[in-house]
């Protein structure tokens, strides 16, 4: 297959690397140990990076960007982040096919980016994009801690609101709240501040009102009880 993605024939090349690419995501769908897949192309690894860079863009470069991406989950080097390289110049979505370990690798990968390129004055907006794909991709699967740590670490804390819900509220609102214990000031604040949004966006008036007092601003506090009467207004009305 390794042989066949480097052919000439764009039709035979294609055919190779979805057939490796299908190869790699089945042996994948499990992380319990290295699978053979990526034990039999740790060898071809380097030479497949020389070709990729040789390649004319194409829908075929693309598509094998795509499966650098994945390997560069286990073969490259220390803080070289090919993974999430690749990635950005790969496919578009996808998160879905290769499972939380490949997301979970990218998401450590984008922070140390992210810090990288914010100390260099680069533009970041390929990074917030892939942030924007994997945090409701963590949210659907019931890993809401990874998509905060994720988002704590590029400082988009705030934009978690957008996947807010009845049914995941409890466990974002206090797993932040562990979390705020353990972040230095002023961050902590902002950390609170983010579980007090959630609160009075479900209309838990009296956890926000907590949080409220946990940080001694009246304003705060004042927000939830004019939320409260409101909503006691609108109840009365019904009526």
């Amino acid at each position: 297959m390794v042989e066949r993605a480097k052919d000439a024939d764009a039709g035979v090349a294609k055919a190779a690397l979805d057939s490796m690419r299908d190869e790699i995501r089945e042996a994948t769908s499990s992380m319990t140990s290295v699978p053979k897949p990526l034990k039999f192309l740790r060898p071809h690894y380097e030479g497949m990076k020389e070709f990729f860079q040789d390649m004319m863009d194409s829908d075929l470069k693309i598509a094998f960007s795509e499966v650098l991406s994945v390997l560069g989950m286990t073969m490259a080097g220390t803080d070289t982040r090919e993974s999430l390289k690749y990635k950005l110049t790969g496919t578009k979505g996808g998160l879905d096919t290769w499972g939380f370990e490949y997301v979970k690798n990218l998401s450590g990968e984008i922070g140390h980016e992210w810090q990288a390129r914010e100390k260099d004055g680069k533009d970041i907006a390929d990074l917030k994009a892939l942030v924007d794909e994997i945090v409701p991709f963590n949210v659907k699967h019931g890993s809401e801690p990874e998509a905060c740590d994720l988002l704590m670490e590029v400082d988009l804390l705030p934009q978690i609101m957008e996947h807010i819900n009845d049914s995941n509220y409890a466990r974002i609102a206090l797993y932040l709240t562990s979390c705020a214990a353990y972040v230095p000031e002023p961050d902590d604040t902002m950390v609170y501040k983010v579980v007090f949004d959630i609160y009075k966006k479900v209309d838990r008036f009296s956890e926000a009102l907590r949080v409220a007092i946990r940080l001694n601003d009246s304003t705060m506090a004042q927000e939830v009880l004019d939320a409260c009467e409101d909503e006691l207004h609108k109840k009365q009305l019904c009526f």
